[in-house]
C-alpha cells in the first residue's frame, strides 16, 4: 500500500471513528598509560530528529554503498528488499554492553565492557587455529584478549590505539581474560558494537553480525528521517508517542532501556492500530454496504421463555440481553462479543436472541468449533425450549415444539458426522425454510448449505474461529446479525486483536 493511499485510508476510518466518538610471564609490560574513567558517550537524542537525505525508500538496498549483488540475495532470504525494509528489518534482542568498568573491576562469566589502550596484538595459534591475542590496560590493571580462528584483528589494533571491548570474561592461568569479545577502535564517532546497547539481528549463511551492524547503523541514520509519520500530531501527543523516525531509530539504537522500550511501545502501537483499523474498516464495510435487518423484540414469546426458567436471569444477563435486544432492532447488523466464565448463562442470553429471530419469521444459526460442543448447545436449547413448550416431534437431529410461538418451532442439529442421506434432508428443510434454528459447527458454512432468511449467526469461538469463518456464514444470510460468545477472559488489546470487529458484551457474575 502506497503512502497516499495508506494516508486517505486512514483518513477515511478515522473519520468513521469521529462519527462513532589474563598476561603472559614473558610479555614485557609497558607502564599504563592514563585512561579517563569510563564516561558514558552521548548518542543522538530522541527529541532530535533524525537527518533527512536523498533516495527513495522503495530502492533496492543494492543502491546502498557496499552492498553488492551477492548480499542482496541473502538479504532477500530475510525478506528484506528495499531500504524500507531494512529500517523495519529490528534487531531480535540487545545486547547490554552500555555499562563499562575499569579492568580491575572485572568478573568473571558477566557480559562487561572496558575501554582500554593497546599494548600489544598479535597473530598467534590456539588450539592449532590462526587467532589474535592482544593485551590491554587502563590506569587500573591490563588484560588479554584473545579472538580463536580470528588472525586479523592483529592488523586493526595499532599500539596505543584506545579501544572499547565488550563481552564475557572467562578465567585462564587464574587471570581474567576476554574471549572473541565484540571491540571497537575509540574515534570520534557513535559507537557501534560496543559500549552501548548492541542490535543483534537474524542472520542466514553468508551474513556476519559485525557487518550487518555497521549497514544497519548508516542506513538507519541516512534514511529513517524519510519515513513519514501516518499518525495524526494530536494523536501522537495524546498518547505520549515517540515520533515514528525517532522510534525506528532507537528500535535499533537506543540511548538507553527507557527509550528502547518506548520505541517498542510505538512500534507495537501501530501495528495494532493498523489491524485495528482494518477490521473496523470491516466493520464499517459490512454494516454500511447493504442494510441488516431489524428485528422486533417480540415480547410476549421472550417473556414467557423468560418466566419459564427455573431460575432468574442475573441482572449481567439481564443487562446483556438488553444490548443484545437494541442492536437487533437496528437496521445496522450486530457485530457483537459475549465474554462470560463457563457456567455464567451465555447460552441462555443467546437461546433468548435466537428465539427472537424465529419469532420474526427468520432463521438463526448456532455454530460450534467441535461436534460434542454442538450436540451439547442442541441439548441444552432443546431443554429450555422444553420449559416454555412442549415437543411434540423428534427424529434423528431434528426435534419440534408447540407452545413456544404462534406456530411450531423447529430445531436441527447438523454436524459432519451424519450420514450423507439425513445431512442432505436437513440441508433441503433448511433451504426450505422449514428449520427455524440451526445447531452445527463448520459443516453450516458449507457451499451446500443454503438458507431462505438467516438473520442471526451465534458462534461459540472458543479460539477456533476466526474472521474469515464468521464472514463465511454471514454470507450465507441477508447481512444477519453476528453474536460471538466465549468463556476467556480477554485482555483488552487482545480482544482488540481477535475481535476487533465485534463490540462487547460481558456476564461478569455467576448465578446463585
Amino acid at each position: 500500500m502506497t503512502q497516499p493511499h495508506r494516508q486517505r485510508w486512514i483518513e477515511e476510518i478515522v473519520g468513521f471513528l469521529s462519527e462513532l466518538g589474563e598476561i603472559p610471564a614473558e610479555t614485557e609490560i609497558k607502564p599504563p598509560k592514563s585512561v579517563s574513567p569510563p564516561a558514558p558517550r552521548k548518542h543522538p537524542s530522541s527529541a532530535k530528529a533524525p537527518k533527512i537525505v536523498g533516495g527513495s525508500l522503495e530502492a533496492s538496498i543494492t543502491t546502498l554503498k557496499g552492498v553488492s549483488a551477492a548480499m542482496a540475495a541473502k538479504f532477500d532470504r530475510l525478506g528484506v528488499k528495499t531500504i524500507r525494509d531494512l529500517l523495519y528489518f529490528f534487531p531480535h534482542r540487545h545486547l547490554d554492553y552500555s555499562q563499562r568498568k575499569h579492568i580491575s573491576q572485572l568478573v568473571e562469566g558477566e557480559e562487561q565492557t572496558i575501554m582500554a589502550n593497546v599494548w600489544q596484538a598479535q597473530e598467534t595459534r590456539l588450539g592449532g587455529r590462526r587467532s589474535t591475542e592482544a593485551i590491554v590496560g587502563d590506569e587500573t590493571g591490563n588484560v588479554r584478549v584473545v579472538w580463536f580462528n580470528n588472525p586479523y584483528v592483529a592488523k586493526s589494533l595499532p599500539t596505543n590505539a584506545q579501544v572499547v571491548i565488550s563481552g564475557r570474561v572467562g578465567i585462564f592461568g587464574g587471570r581474567h581474560v576476554f574471549e572473541s569479545p565484540e571491540w571497537e577502535l575509540l574515534e570520534d564517532r557513535e559507537l557501534v558494537h560496543t559500549g552501548r546497547l548492541v542490535p543483534l539481528y537474524s542472520l542466514t549463511q553468508g551474513l556476519k553480525p559485525r557487518q550487518v551492524r555497521k549497514l544497519m547503523k548508516a542506513v538507519v541514520d541516512s534514511f529513517s528521517g524519510q519515513v513519514k509519520d501516518f499518525l495524526p500530531p494530536e494523536l501522537i501527543k495524546r498518547c505520549k508517542l515517540l515520533e515514528l523516525p525517532q522510534a525506528i531509530v532507537q528500535a535499533h539504537y537506543p540511548e538507553d532501556e527507557t527509550a528502547k522500550d518506548n520505541a517498542r511501545h510505538r512500534l507495537a502501537f501501530d501495528e495494532l492500530f493498523i489491524l485495528q483499523l482494518g477490521v473496523l474498516g470491516k466493520k464499517h464495510e459490512w454494516q454500511e454496504s447493504q442494510p441488516g435487518n431489524p428485528l422486533s423484540p417480540q415480547p410476549a414469546p421472550l417473556d414467557a421463555f423468560l418466566k419459564s426458567l427455573p431460575f432468574e436471569l442475573t441482572s449481567a444477563q439481564q443487562k446483556v440481553l438488553k444490548e443484545l435486544l437494541a442492536d437487533l432492532e437496528k437496521p445496522v447488523p450486530m457485530s457483537r462479543l459475549l465474554q462470560g466464565e463457563v457456567g455464567s448463562g451465555k447460552t441462555v442470553v443467546a437461546t433468548a436472541a435466537l428465539l427472537v429471530a424465529a419469532a420474526n419469521g427468520c432463521q438463526g444459526a448456532f455454530m460450534a468449533p467441535t461436534e460434542i460442543l454442538a450436540e451439547q448447545h442442541f441439548t441444552n436449547v432443546g431443554q429450555l425450549l422444553s420449559r416454555t413448550g412442549k415437543q411434540i416431534a423428534e427424529e434423528d437431529n431434528l426435534s419440534t415444539y408447540s407452545g413456544v410461538l404462534d406456530r411450531p418451532l423447529t430445531v436441527a442439529l447438523l454436524i459432519g458426522d451424519l450420514k450423507q442421506a439425513r445431512k442432505q434432508e436437513i440441508q433441503q428443510q433448511i433451504a426450505a425454510g422449514e428449520i427455524d434454528i440451526i445447531i452445527g459447527t463448520h459443516a453450516l458454512i458449507q457451499k451446500e448449505v443454503g438458507f431462505t432468511k438467516l438473520s442471526l449467526v451465534v458462534v461459540d469461538e472458543q479460539h477456533r474461529f476466526g474472521v474469515e469463518q464468521r464472514s463465511a456464514l454471514r454470507q450465507k444470510g441477508f447481512n444477519p446479525h453476528v453474536l460471538v460468545m466465549t468463556a476467556t477472559p480477554i485482555p483488552r488489546t487482545l480482544a482488540l486483536t481477535l475481535y476487533g470487529d465485534l463490540d462487547l458484551s460481558v456476564i461478569d457474575e455467576l448465578p446463585p
